[in-house]
């Protein structure tokens, strides 16, 4: 049996309950209409909540290293062959720099889902990323290991539609920038699951609208959040060409000590 009512959230896209689009910045708001909604309708074990890292539940401390400047420096590279530079520079930021919560009440919502049923992080960063982002995560007790589905791929997984190779341990998939979607629906197609309803958490738009059209017609009720509590920072970050130009010269400075101390660094992008 199918809920059908008028959504009422902010900015919600579509009228069925079960598989919609909806934009928020309040996890109490998403939170409430899953209760009245989603929890309703399905057994705990029959609903997989996924969720993104980067401006969802994490956020670099400072703007160097941060997904606004990561997406910055991709959108203006004079080359191609930069982009390695700029996946070197990445590494090096994750593992020297810390991470906040974007909202306080995400640990708490996650803890909350895995009493009920699975819980799984799917991120845009390569598995050489897995270690500073496990570390952050567990800095604010945030855990995915308990999953059913947190078992491991051997080593990185490649194939035809995943080039760039991505990896699945301890609850966390690191897809390396392909379409999440379809990521996730490889993986379960490998698994043998009893999931009905799919919940994705999403900073950005082309997260949630790839989600959405790979699930859309699978079988499966997929309810998509295009997640917006960072956006006021990643729009003022986008907005100053100061605040651009000061991460520059942080980068040459970090640069400059990594060379003066292990005699090697990237070069500038």
């Amino acid at each position: 049996m199918k809920i059908l009512i008028l959504l009422t959230l902010t900015n919600t896209i579509l009228a069925n309950a079960l598989t919609a689009k909806m934009n928020s910045k309040s996890l109490k708001e998403i939170d409430h209409y899953i209760n009245e909604t989603i929890d309703i309708e399905y057994k705990n074990s029959e609903v997989l909540f996924v969720f993104d890292i980067d401006n969802t539940l994490l956020a670099m401390n400072q703007d160097l290293g941060s997904d606004q400047w990561f997406n910055w420096k991709k959108n203006n590279l004079s080359k191609k062959s930069e982009f390695s530079t700029l996946l070197k520079w990445q590494e090096i930021l994750f593992n020297l720099g810390h991470m906040r919560l974007v909202d306080k009440e995400s640990v708490s919502l996650i803890k909350k889902r895995q009493l009920k049923g699975d819980v799984i992080a799917l991120t845009s960063r390569s598995p050489s990323y897995r270690s500073a982002t496990l570390r952050e995560l567990d800095r604010y007790n945030i855990s995915f290991r308990h999953s059913s589905l947190a078992s491991e791929f051997i080593g990185t997984k490649k194939s035809q539609s995943f080039l760039r190779g991505l990896s699945f341990s301890e609850g966390v998939i690191m897809s390396s920038g392909h379409n999440k979607g379809e990521v996730l629906k490889s993986l379960l197609k490998e698994k043998s699951h009893r999931y009905k309803q799919i919940v994705f958490f999403d900073d950005h738009s082309k997260h949630t609208d790839n989600f959405y059209k790979t699930f859309i017609d699978s079988g499966l009720d997929v309810f998509v959040i295009r997640y917006g509590k960072e956006d006021e920072n990643v729009r003022e970050f986008n907005n100053e060409n100061d605040w651009k130009i000061q991460t520059d010269s942080k980068l040459k400075r970090l640069r400059d000590i990594l060379i003066s101390v292990f005699g090697s660094a990237p070069a500038l992008i």
